[in-house]
């Protein structure tokens, strides 16, 4: 991402909306910022040329956002794709890992938190809550026998 990123934001809550704007804006300064607030605006915004960074909310009014990744991944290969969502069970984030995202953040992370992971894109850490990476950890971590 060598000049501005071109975002696309796929968030059905407007609110939500504007405060994930903010935080791309906190991150990469200026960027060029789309909404999608369905899965078909997505889906059809997609297909357009030139994104750098898509934040994907899994809950769409029309569709799980999880099966917009690899079609963003297939179109856009260096672009980055991150889950914003409030999920934060695996049975949402390992099909969205699966599918091919490069990060999951949670928003309900402090503004700042929020931020500094997602700026983890810039120096090739992949953006990842804490909670996420605890919960990660512990899927992969041998199971401890009872002694």
């Amino acid at each position: 991402m060598g000049r501005y990123p071109r975002t696309l934001i796929v968030e059905d809550v407007v609110d939500v909306f504007g405060w994930l704007s903010e935080r791309v804006h906190d991150v990469f300064g200026i960027a060029e910022i789309w909404a999608a607030a369905s899965f078909g605006e997505a889906n059809a915004l997609i297909t357009d040329g030139g994104w750098d960074l898509f934040l994907v909310d899994l809950g769409l009014p029309d569709g799980d956002g999880t099966d917009l990744i690899p079609l963003a991944k297939r179109m856009h290969p260096s672009a980055h794709c991150v889950v914003t969502t409030i999920f934060d069970d695996a049975d949402h984030l390992f099909p969205a890992l699966r599918a091919g995202a490069d990060g999951y953040l949670l928003k309900d992370e402090e503004d700042q938190v929020f931020a500094q992971n997602l700026a983890g894109i810039l120096s090739g850490r992949p953006p990842l809550s804490a909670s996420i990476a605890t919960q990660m950890l512990h899927v992969f971590r041998p199971e401890k026998s009872a002694e």
